[in-house]
């Protein structure tokens, strides 16, 4: 009984996560084809939760939270190419990425008056400094059925 432990243990595993795809399937008990389950497996690869494209809010806020992260690559799919090229956004991937210390601390997004335009408000936070905070407007426009950013405007 002790050579098989590892077998019956891999074995109960794959049963467990048998059990959770096939109740986490598009339908509850439905079986999924290979093509539902290669657009999660895309989704999941691609960094970006499917709400960045409905709700320019939660873009801003994942957008964020990946500069936060230091995921400068996956947040440059968020930006027009306007943007990528404007000194702003240089300045603030710059910051992050030359001091690892420093963090979001939290982050409040307001719509303003100008149609697709955003109030964001920062505090950030360092380990070695005081808190900052930051104060930006970004306008943000539907690019083939996803929100981006097309604009960052420092306060």
């Amino acid at each position: 009984m002790y050579k098989n432990r590892h077998f019956i243990f891999m074995l109960s595993c794959l049963v467990c996560m048998g059990v959770l795809l096939w109740t986490q399937s598009a339908v509850w008990g439905g079986v999924m084809s290979l093509k539902d389950w290669g657009m999660a497996v895309t989704a999941m690869a691609q960094g970006r939760p499917s709400e960045t494209e409905t709700r320019p809010e939660v873009m801003l806020r994942s957008f964020w939270r990946q500069v936060d992260l230091r995921q400068i690559d996956t947040a440059k799919n968020l930006l027009t190419q306007e943007v990528l090229d404007s000194a702003e956004s240089r300045e603030v991937f710059g910051l992050f990425a030359d001091n690892p210390l420093i963090g979001i601390q939290s982050i409040t997004i307001v719509a303003t008056d100008v149609p697709n335009r955003y109030l964001v408000k920062m505090r950030w936070k360092s380990v070695v400094s005081d808190k900052e905070n930051r104060v930006y407007f970004c306008d943000v426009k539907d690019v083939g059925g996803m929100w981006q950013i097309c604009r960052i405007i420092k306060t």
